[in-house]
């Protein structure tokens, strides 16, 4: 599964708006409180075999920013 694809069905998986999110979608505007977000970053590095601090997760906002990081991490 791509990565952005991947991220965005977790996301869709809580914030119940899938044909919405694009790379551009600001996490905030998904109605995904700071647990869920979360939960689905955490699921998300599992998946991904990465590990993102968390002071860079709290930098987070956009859906492209998490597939930056990611991307970042991984090289």
């Amino acid at each position: 599964m791509e990565t952005f694809e991947l991220l965005r069905s977790l996301l869709c998986e809580k914030a119940s708006v899938s044909a919405l999110i694009t790379p551009r979608t600001r996490l905030e505007e998904l109605g995904i409180d700071s647990i869920d977000l979360m939960e689905i970053l955490l699921n998300f590095e599992e998946k991904m075999n990465l590990t993102f601090h968390d002071e860079a997760m709290l930098k987070l906002e956009t859906v492209q920013d998490v597939l930056d990081l990611s991307q970042q991490i991984s090289n």
